[in-house]
C-alpha cells in the first residue's frame, strides 16, 4: 500500500476522487465499476469488527458479460489495486478456470481462502461442479480439513469475472455486476487509469481507514435495513442474504459518492440494483414461484374448463404492513393447491413477511358456479399484488374476466411492475441521506482541520428516533434553534 494513502488525508483525497472522476473510462459500465467498488469497501468494513465478520450476506461478487471484450479483467485488476495487489504475480489475483484441468486446481485456492479475510480474485470463471462446490464451502465459512490436514476456516471473500453466470449450486450467494461493449471504448484511456491505481495501490482500503468510523453508525446501518426491506418488496422472494448484501452495497456506493462529493440520484441507483436482481431471474429461468404461479394461472384460465370468476378476482385490494392501499389479484386457496408446482405455504409465508397479514388467508366473495345458488361466495384466498405480476399476464387475467386492463392504473396511479419506489419511502430515503452525509462532512472536516458543527452531531446523537425526524425535517434555522435551546 502507497504510505501516503494514511498518512496524508490530502493526497488521499485527491487519489479518490480521481478513481471516482476518472472510471468513465469505462463507458457504459462504470457504474457496474463502481458499485464493485463498493461492493470491496462494504466487506471490508464488514471484517473490520469480529461481529460483523459473519452478516449473513453474500460474500461473492461476479463481473459478468456474454460477451467477450467488455473490460471486466481489466476492472477486477483495477480494484486488486485498490486493495493493494501491486503486481498479477500476486497469490491473491489468479486465474481461475475450471479447478481442474485449466487455470488454479482447488488445493492451492483453498489453501488461499483459508489464509486471508480479503478479497481473492480470480479471472475467468468455468462453472463445474468442483469449482462450484470449492467456493459453495468457502462461502459458507466452516473449518474444512482431512485426516491429513488441520481443520481450518474459510474467511475469504471471492470477486469472479465470467462469460458464463454461476450455477444454481451458489444461487444467491454471488452478486452479479453485468458488463456491456462500448463502441468507443478508448485502451490508451484505460492503460493510463490502470497505471494510475497500481501507483496508488491499496486506496480502497486506506478509504475504509478514513471513514470506518461511519459505517457504524446506526443512520448507516437503518439505512442498511431500510435498503434491505425496500428491494425485498420490488423484488420478493428473493433471498435475504442477497438483497441484504446489494443493500449495504447501495450503502457503501453512496458514502463513496458523499466523501468525493458527486452527485447521484437515489432512486436511479436503486433501480440500477433492481434490474441486476430482475436479471438475475431472467438467467435462471425462475425466480420464483411467482413466475410459475403467473405460468399456471394462465393455463388454468385457457383450459375453460369452469368459469373463471369463482376461483380468480381482480380488484382484490387489501392494505399492507405500512397501512399503504395494493391493488391485487384474489386466487382461491382450493384453486392455488391444484397447481402442481406450486407450494402454497412458502408462498403465504413470503407474502406476509412484505405485505402482512392481509395478504393470505382472507376471505374473498368470488362469484358462484353452476351448483351455488348465491351470487357471491366467501372463499378463502391469497392475494397476490397485482405488480408482481408481467404486463401480459395481467392483461390476460383481466380479459379472461371480462374487465378492460389499464397499465396506467396500478397502485398509487404510477407503480407498476418496473416502477420506482413510492414518494413515502423516497421521502425516507432522503432524510436518512441528511444524516449519514453529516457524519461524512464531521470526519472530512476533523482530517482537513477545519470546524464542523460538533455540538450539532452530539445534539443529533441523544435525540429520539421520532425526535431525530423532527430535528432533519426543520429547516436550518430552526435546527440552531433546537441545539441552542439544549
Amino acid at each position: 500500500m502507497e504510505p501516503d494513502l494514511i498518512t496524508d488525508y490530502n493526497f488521499f483525497k485527491d487519489v479518490f476522487r480521481r478513481f471516482v472522476n476518472d472510471s468513465l473510462v469505462f463507458k457504459e459500465n462504470q457504474m457496474g465499476f463502481l458499485m464493485s467498488a463498493a461492493f470491496l469497501i462494504k466487506t471490508y468494513l464488514n471484517s473490520y469488527q469480529i461481529d460483523r465478520c459473519d452478516t449473513g450476506e453474500s460474500r461473492f461478487l461476479m463481473l459478468y458479460s456474454e460477451e467477450m471484450n467488455t473490460g471486466k479483467s481489466s476492472a477486477m485488476r483495477v480494484l486488486a489495486h485498490g486493495q493493494g495487489v501491486r503486481s498479477e504475480s500476486n497469490k491473491m489475483i489468479l486465474s481461475c478456470g475450471d479447478g481442474r484441468k485449466v487455470g488454479t486446481t482447488t488445493k492451492p485456492l483453498k489453501q488461499i481462502f483459508e489464509n486471508t479475510n480479503v478479497f481473492v480474485f480470480l479471472n475467468d470463471y468455468v462453472p463445474n461442479p468442483t469449482i462450484d462446490e470449492l467456493l459453495l464451502q468457502a462461502h459458507e465459512g466452516y473449518g474444512q480439513g482431512s485426516g491429513n490436514s488441520e481443520v481450518q476456516k474459510t474467511r475469504a471473500s471471492i470477486l469472479l469475472t465470467s462469460n458464463k453466470h454461476e450455477t444454481k449450486r451458489l444461487l444467491g450467494r454471488v452478486l452479479r455486476v453485468q458488463f456491456q461493449t462500448s463502441d468507443d471504448f478508448n485502451p490508451t484511456d484505460l492503460n493510463k487509469y490502470m497505471k494510475f491505481a497500481k501507483s496508488n495501490s491499496g486506496f480502497l482500503i486506506a478509504w475504509c481507514h478514513h471513514f470506518a468510523s461511519v459505517w457504524y453508525e446506526d443512520d448507516v446501518q437503518d439505512f442498511i435495513d431500510l435498503l434491505d426491506q425496500l428491494l425485498k418488496k420490488y423484488s420478493p422472494f428473493t433471498q435475504g442474504r442477497y438483497t441484504r448484501a446489494w443493500g449495504a452495497t447501495l450503502t457503501a456506493f453512496i458514502l463513496i459518492m458523499f466523501s468525493t462529493r458527486t452527485g447521484f440520484e437515489i432512486t436511479s441507483i436503486i433501480q440500477y440494483v433492481l434490474d441486476l436482481i430482475r436479471n438475475d431471474g431472467k438467467i435462471f429461468n425462475q425466480v420464483t414461484c411467482i413466475e410459475n404461479l403467473e405460468s399456471n394461472v394462465l393455463v388454468k384460465l385457457t383450459e375453460n374448463t369452469e368459469k373463471p370468476g369463482i376461483w380468480i378476482k381482480v380488484d382484490a385490494s387489501f392494505r399492507d404492513l405500512k397501512g399503504r392501499k395494493i391493488e391485487a389479484v384474489a386466487i382461491r386457496a382450493s384453486a392455488m393447491d391444484d397447481f402442481s408446482d406450486i407450494d402454497a405455504e412458502p408462498l403465504g409465508k413470503e407474502l406476509k413477511s412484505i405485505y402482512g397479514e392481509n395478504s393470505c388467508n382472507k376471505t374473498v366473495y368470488f362469484e358462484g358456479g353452476e351448483k351455488d345458488k348465491k351470487a357471491n361466495i366467501g372463499k378463502k384466498a391469497y392475494k397476490i399484488p397485482e405488480v408482481l405480476f408481467s404486463d401480459e399476464g395481467r392483461s390476460k387475467i383481466y380479459e379472461a374476466l371480462g374487465k378492460v386492463y389499464n397499465p396506467t392504473d396500478d397502485n398509487n396511479d404510477d407503480d407498476n411492475n418496473d416502477s420506482m419506489i413510492e414518494d413515502n419511502e423516497e421521502r425516507d430515503l432522503k432524510l436518512r441521506l441528511v444524516a449519514i452525509k453529516n457524519h461524512i462532512k464531521v470526519i472530512r472536516a476533523e482530517k482537513l482541520g477545519l470546524p464542523h458543527h460538533s455540538k450539532e452531531s452530539l445534539f443529533c446523537q441523544n435525540l429520539t428516533p421520532n425526535g431525530k425526524r423532527n430535528y432533519l425535517q426543520s429547516s436550518p434555522k430552526g435546527r440552531l434553534t433546537m441545539v441552542s435551546r439544549k
